[in-house]
């Protein structure tokens, strides 16, 4: 059985991921929406593959994780994507992680590419479809 994380703050995602994800039985989908969620699912299981997104809802209080008015203060300390590959490169030191990192910001992702220059990492900036993408990624992972 392989298992996934997928970190993503938009539910239509985590749903279209779960439709693509139910044409193979054998892989184990954990969904995480904020930096916390992703960290303490890391703290408590690996993973074969992370999908990770950089901008993680910019109306959420840093703290609570809660919904809070967009102003230029809350919009600097919202947790990213790059927190948690912050995070992977402090604590996993390159070890067991393969990562896809599905975003509309470019920068963004090249930022968590310089990040996880240690890990075995497969950028993918929407334009085509993540699906078709991973249809064909997904096989590497069993034959590794």
């Amino acid at each position: 059985m392989l298992k996934f994380l997928f970190l993503d703050d938009e539910k239509v995602r985590h749903d279209s991921f779960d439709t693509f994800i139910s044409r193979f039985n054998d892989i184990e989908v954990t969904h995480t929406y904020t930096y916390r969620d992703t960290i303490a699912a890391l703290e408590k299981e690996n993973f074969d593959l992370l999908c990770l997104d950089h901008d993680l809802g910019l109306s959420l209080d840093p703290e609570t994780e809660t919904p809070t008015a967009w102003t230029n203060a809350s919009l600097n300390k919202v947790k990213s994507g790059a927190d948690v590959a912050e995070w992977l490169a402090e604590n996993l030191n390159g070890e067991f992680v393969n990562v896809v990192i599905h975003s509309w910001n470019p920068v963004g992702v090249q930022n968590m590419l310089d990040i996880l220059k240690d890990f075995n990492v497969v950028p993918y900036t929407f334009g085509g479809s993540l699906f078709s993408f991973m249809s064909h990624y997904i096989p590497t992972l069993r034959k590794g």
